[in-house]
């Protein structure tokens, strides 16, 4: 063994990360929810900074009715980015979050600000 860190990697490498996230999607669109949390969760570790990955995690955890802490990424994506089509994607997420929790006006209010946002940039 010439290198440990070759031998065992801490973090999967591309093909493996590429197959994780294929998988992760195929379980959002059969509906496996639990599955792709798991698979998001995982990947989330390994690259915090993704905003791909925290977006279907965010997704999968709203489809598990886990409105609070998909309530809470979402809220933690659309502070740290200033991608327009990220940001809008996961605005919406974070309004059925809130609905889901029962806060139909802040729903709402969400879903408002979400137009605004698009009208004006």
């Amino acid at each position: 063994m010439d290198n440990i860190d070759t031998e065992f990697p801490v973090y999967p490498d591309e093909n493996q990360t590429n197959f994780l996230r294929l998988l992760g999607y195929l379980f959002l669109c059969s509906e496996k929810y639990n599955k792709a949390t798991t698979v998001f969760e995982l990947l989330s570790i390994y690259y915090p900074e993704d905003i791909d990955i925290a977006t279907s995690l965010a997704f999968s955890l709203y489809n598990e009715k886990q409105y609070e802490k998909s309530f809470a990424l979402s809220t933690e994506i659309i502070k740290n980015n200033a991608d327009k089509e990220k940001i809008k994607r996961t605005k919406i997420i974070q309004a059925k979050s809130l609905w889901g929790l029962d806060k139909k006006e802040e729903a709402a209010q969400t879903l408002k600000k979400l137009v605004l946002y698009e009208n004006n940039g």
